[in-house]
């Protein structure tokens, strides 16, 4: 064999073993989740049965939309110029519309606004609907920032499904400051501000219920 075929067949033999060498060595990449807000003292499910408001009707979920590039598992942050970067090595554990949508249907129903609620994939026909709009979910490096500050921000409309009249839409946002600019801090800052955000959706989401749906509205109709 000549010494160049040689040298070709050494070579050929060492791609394999980088390659798995490479892939052993790289880092695994971590998934994160967030936690929906817990039932604040004033809603219906911490006081007692008795004194707790009547539900209103059921509620179906719909799939959450994204502004562009946030839709994606990735943990997205927000530099200067309108760039859109994100970290590496972590994402969250779904897509950022599904983990919206899970938390938004436990937030709601910590509330005890509504009689019933379900996601998109539900089977039964509400008789309300609520669409968002994921605008912001990001971590904000400012000029000369030593860690980032977190922004939520979703848009809401409720919609009736019998003639798809729109009660109300709202915008319920959020915001938090990272401790440090460590990941783990990042993401307690992501829960910080979605909790506002979604606290803030169930408010709005119930308010666009009863003025939406009162007598006065109804009658502008």
């Amino acid at each position: 064999m000549s010494r160049v075929l040689r040298g070709a067949v050494v070579a050929l033999l060492a791609v394999p073993l980088a390659a798995c060498s490479l892939r052993s060595a790289a880092p695994p990449v971590q998934s994160y989740v967030l936690a929906a807000p817990p039932a604040a003292p004033g809603h219906p499910e911490a006081r007692p049965a008795s004194a707790a408001a009547p539900a209103a009707p059921a509620l179906q979920v719909l799939h959450p939309l994204a502004a562009p590039g946030l839709d994606t598992d990735a943990i997205v942050v927000r530099l200067s110029g309108g760039r859109l970067n994100h970290y590496a090595g972590s994402r969250w554990a779904v897509p950022l519309p599904d983990l919206v949508e899970a938390l938004t249907v436990q937030a709601l129903g910590a509330a005890s606004d509504w009689s019933a609620l379900e996601g998109s994939r539900g089977v039964f026909p509400a008789p309300y609907l609520l669409q968002l709009t994921i605008r912001r979910f990001d971590a904000e490096y400012g000029d000369g920032a030593r860690a980032p500050v977190v922004h939520v921000l979703l848009e809401g409309a409720l919609v009736r499904r019998a003639d798809r009249a729109v009660l109300g839409d709202f915008r319920a946002e959020g915001s938090a400051a990272a401790t440090e600019d460590r990941l783990g801090a990042v993401v307690a800052a992501f829960q910080q501000a979605s909790n506002a955000a979604l606290e803030n959706t169930a408010a709005r989401a119930r308010q666009s219920l009863q003025n939406g749906d009162s007598p006065s509205a109804s009658s502008k109709r």
